[in-house]
């Protein structure tokens, strides 16, 4: 017969006083909103001046030069560069794919891809009063 030992015993008590000890440090950050809130939120009125910018100036670059992927793949590359807010994310998706669409029809050579992805486009855009 082994004689009895506390090693367990001290062992979990040990354990059990660091998870109480972490659970009160860090414990608040995970039950409460602290962490988001201390997130940069985007302000959708910032978002939608950008956004218009970028639209804005892809229309104009287009009317000079009808069949341009640099002007198509810069606008995509300032679109991507954006902090898009949870309200505009479905509409910053859909320009993302359109422009992408459109950019690869460039690169085939293929005008259905381009018309397509300019309808996609002109679609999302034409929901949201701001853009027009």
């Amino acid at each position: 017969m082994h004689p009895r030992t506390w090693f367990p015993l001290i062992l979990v008590t040990i354990t059990m006083a660091l998870l109480v000890v972490v659970l009160f440090l860090f414990g608040p950050a995970f039950v409460s909103d602290e962490v988001s809130d201390a997130l940069p939120r985007v302000i959708s009125e910032e978002y939608e001046s950008q956004a218009q910018d970028v639209i804005t100036e892809l229309y104009a670059s287009l009317e000079k030069d009808q069949n341009n992927q640099g002007v198509v793949q810069e606008a995509q590359n300032k679109l991507l560069e954006l902090t898009v807010p949870e309200d505009y994310q479905g509409l910053h998706l859909e320009m993302v794919i359109a422009t992408n669409l459109m950019i690869q029809g460039y690169s085939d050579d293929d005008q259905t891809k381009i018309d397509s992805g300019w309808l996609q486009f002109k679609k999302a855009t034409e929901q949201y009063s701001w853009l027009k």
